[in-house]
């Protein structure tokens, strides 16, 4: 029986991780899955990080050469999937797509706005400039929900990632073994 109980733990600890056999504690492991959750802070700067820079250098290409493919497609992932890189950073991805979807609904319907507009506008009896046209209110509409939904997701990723690893519960139990001390055994290593 006692060779049977020796070869488990021999196979346990060949299929446990290399880290558990480099003859650390348990408070050195539970350090080290700690530091393994996504940082709040680190999601925040990735969002506002990977939408502003492709949002402003997509624009500066726009208009600075009026090459309107490269600039218009860097500037429309860095409004649409910038603020979602934070999510993804923070394993939170399902609240990401909600994002991008409202964010791609107020570009088309800004750009619905601005194609009519573009085409109305030249008729003699239409004011372009009323408050009151619709054409107006589906441009501004648009680009506010697409602002506001932007925001939103760049503000809200720090807590959101925060709660999401105040959720995640890491408990393993880790095979060790520490030559020095002539000791195999488990450890049950337990993080919140």
């Amino acid at each position: 029986m006692r060779a049977v109980g020796g070869w488990l733990l021999i196979g346990a600890m060949v299929a446990g991780p290399a880290r558990a056999q480099s003859g650390g504690t348990a408070a050195d492991t539970s350090v080290a899955l700690a530091k393994s959750y996504p940082s709040a802070s680190a999601a925040t700067w990735y969002s506002i990080t990977f939408t502003v820079i492709p949002a402003v250098v997509g624009t500066m290409i726009y208009s600075g050469n009026g090459d309107t493919g490269a600039g218009s497609v860097l500037a429309f992932a860095g409004v649409v999937a910038g603020p979602a890189t934070g999510y993804w950073y923070g394993h939170v991805g399902g609240k990401s797509w909600s994002g991008m979807v409202i964010r791609t609904g107020g570009i088309v319907l800004a750009a619905a706005g601005l194609a009519a507009r573009r085409n109305n506008c030249g008729a003699v009896s239409v004011d372009c400039m009323s408050t009151t046209n619709p054409v107006n209110a589906a441009l501004v509409g648009g680009s506010l929900l697409v602002l506001g939904s932007a925001i939103y997701d760049m503000a809200t990723v720090g807590r959101k990632v925060s709660a999401h690893n105040a959720a995640m519960l890491n408990a393993s139990i880790v095979p060790i073994f520490q030559p020095s001390r002539r000791r195999v055994g488990l450890e049950v290593v337990v993080g919140f």
